[in-house]
């Protein structure tokens, strides 16, 4: 299936809801289509998504839609201009009601006023109604599966990965030179079944050589390898001891050291939960930042994954929400990785590590 083709069948299915849900005699949508899509295939391939039912795809060409007062006159004159079109779709048949999909390069964008005019005479049934038609933008309300395929979710995924490498390369450098910084993160991060945070450090970076497909990367929390899955654990499981792992995730990554810290944006997820407010120090900020930020995106990727017991939820609003994780996991990588000054990564290696605690 294209990506227009999956495209069409999400908006088909809400036209479908709100129209079988709706009332009056005409009832219209608009949709603002990508400026690299084809409207007269999306017109097409709607149409037969909708094959049986009396809605009628329209792409928009000459009418402007720009006068409140004029909303429903130009409607009316729409349907005249595509009178073919509209009675292929309803033919002989007998309707109490009817649908047009307004296919345009932007959203509408205005308010509407306009007083009601009747409906051409030819329209089967209810030619010369009047009628009073709000159109009703669809341009951010068709809704999506936390997966679908317009939302970049293996741009999500090497995001997390390179944090997690970013992570496993500081961890690691700091250890060797300031062990002492580790002892509290251990603390929080270790399980009962660690022997210590070097054996910890050497999981973490045996599991990210065994990734081969960063666009695939989701960690499980029950897995307990990952850096970035034990982050998430923290958040997911104790919220409670969030702000005393923020402290740990600073002072083990040594962020102190650094004289200027490298410019970076507070992520949405932190601002909504609150929990920037509990910064005591421009260090726990970025960290508490950086566990937010890891483990919205591990929550949204395990979600993704098992789609069927969550809802569907507005194109616009995941996209958005999408991006801005990548843009904070983003931020969170090129922090870490500016700690070390030079820039310089630390390859990852398993090779000459020693199994032993803190």
């Amino acid at each position: 299936m294209s990506d227009t083709r999956h495209v069409v069948v999400e908006v088909a299915a809400t036209v479908r809801r709100l129209f079988l849900d709706g009332s009056g005699p005409m009832a219209a949508y608009w949709l603002a289509v990508d400026g690299s899509r084809s409207r007269n295939d999306f017109a097409r391939e709607l149409a037969a998504e909708l094959a049986g039912l009396p809605i009628i795809p329209l792409v928009i060409r000459n009418e402007k839609f720009d006068d409140p007062n004029a909303i429903t006159v130009g409607l009316v004159h729409l349907l005249d201009h595509n009178r073919e079109a509209c009675e292929d779709v309803l033919g002989e048949r007998t309707h109490q009601r009817f649908a047009v999909i307004l296919l345009a390069r932007r959203e509408l964008g205005i308010s509407q006023s306009s007083s009601p005019v009747p409906l051409p005479h030819w329209v089967p049934t209810l030619g010369g109604t009047l009628i009073y038609c709000h159109i009703r933008d669809l341009s951010r309300r068709v809704e999506v599966a936390l997966n679908a395929r317009e939302l970049d979710l293996a741009e999500l995924s090497r995001r997390l990965f390179a944090v997690e490498e970013a992570l496993i390369r500081r961890l690691t450098r700091v250890q060797a030179e300031q062990p002492e910084r580790s002892g509290d993160l251990y603390a929080v991060l270790g399980g009962p079944r660690d022997p210590g945070w070097i054996a910890v450090l050497a999981q973490a970076k045996e599991a990210a050589l065994a990734v081969r497909d960063p666009e695939g990367y989701r960690p499980k929390i029950r897995n307990g390898r990952a850096m970035v899955g034990r982050l998430w654990a923290v958040l997911a499981q104790r919220p409670g001891t969030l702000l005393g792992c923020a402290r740990s995730l600073a002072h083990a990554l040594a962020i102190s050291d650094v004289n200027d810290l490298p410019p970076w944006r507070l992520s949405l997820l932190s601002v909504l939960n609150g929990s920037a407010k509990t910064a005591d120090s421009p260090d726990t900020l970025f960290a508490l930042n950086a566990v937010t930020a890891i483990a919205g995106a591990c929550e949204y990727l395990t979600c993704a994954a098992h789609t069927d017991g969550h809802s569907r939820y507005p194109d616009v609003l995941l996209r958005f929400l999408v991006d801005e994780m990548c843009r904070s996991l983003n931020d969170v990588e090129r922090v870490i990785n500016g700690l070390d000054q030079t820039w310089a990564p630390i390859l990852l290696t398993t090779e000459g590590t020693t199994h032993g605690g803190v």
